[in-house]
């Protein structure tokens, strides 16, 4: 009676181990970012469902300045052109296109891959970093703009959910894509992971540019991973006045010397 006892007992501290195991597992997950915005991209200008698993998240700039003038672009344009995400410098987000769709965004990666437009300009540095002339210069983690986060959340977010949606599957490592495409046999890119546009088609691309903070990027992704949150976003800085008693208290420790 007391063996049997003994083998409830162990039977259910099991129990109890696999329900904290199973419920640690999914708070630790990472949580998609909330005042994501829908809008529609026209269904002729993407392909519904996947053909093949989702393995890579491709980076691009818009070659433009606002949020909405890229979304009314998209919405309206004769080109046979679209994607899954558009992202504005403050870190607003549009998406246009379910991820497990297949927008039509990078060439021969679109079936692969899920698309990001950043709105700027590939050869700005401004793009990504305030300037020494805006307000909020040093009081971000290297001077970046809230876009860089933002992305590296959706990103860390779909590395961290390798599952069925809809059909499509996504098994999306947490790596940079080496190289581009002259790199690859008959110049065609093959690798999963992180890249940007310049990758997939070397020959005409150059964005998310020069400028792209990529290292950053992957250093956030890393920490939504970890942490499910950003352990460097944002940076906090003291208010003025906060300042003024701390230089005044150093002062005052000086003169006591």
């Amino acid at each position: 009676m007391f063996s049997i006892h003994l083998r409830r007992v162990a039977a259910l501290c099991c129990l109890i181990a696999t329900v904290s195991f199973l419920t640690t597992s999914y708070a630790s997950a990472v949580t998609y970012p909330s005042g994501v915005e829908e809008v529609s991209a026209p269904t002729n200008k993407y392909t519904s469902g996947r053909s093949r698993t989702i393995d890579s998240l491709i980076v691009h700039t818009v070659e433009g300045g606002t949020l909405d003038g890229t979304v009314n672009y998209f919405k309206n344009t004769d080109r046979n052109i679209s994607v899954h995400y558009v992202i504005d410098k403050n870190g607003d987000v549009v998406q246009m296109v379910d991820s497990w769709d297949t927008a039509w965004t990078q060439n021969y990666y679109n079936s692969r891959s899920i698309g990001f437009e950043m709105v700027g300009y590939a050869g700005q540095a401004s793009t990504w970093y305030y300037q020494p002339w805006e307000s909020k210069y040093g009081t971000t983690y290297n001077n970046l703009r809230p876009n860089v986060d933002k992305l590296a959340n959706i990103c860390a977010y779909f590395i961290d959910h390798p599952t069925w949606k809809q059909g499509a599957k996504y098994d999306i490592p947490f790596q940079r894509i080496q190289g581009d495409a002259y790199d690859y046999p008959n110049n065609t890119l093959n690798m999963p992971g992180i890249g940007g546009h310049y990758q997939v088609t070397p020959g005409n691309k150059t964005d998310p540019g020069i400028y792209f903070p990529w290292d950053d990027l992957m250093l956030f992704v890393d920490s939504y991973l970890e942490n499910n949150e950003n352990i460097y976003w944002p940076v906090q800085v003291p208010e003025p006045a906060s300042i003024l008693l701390l230089s005044l208290g150093s002062l005052a420790l000086i003169r006591r010397r």
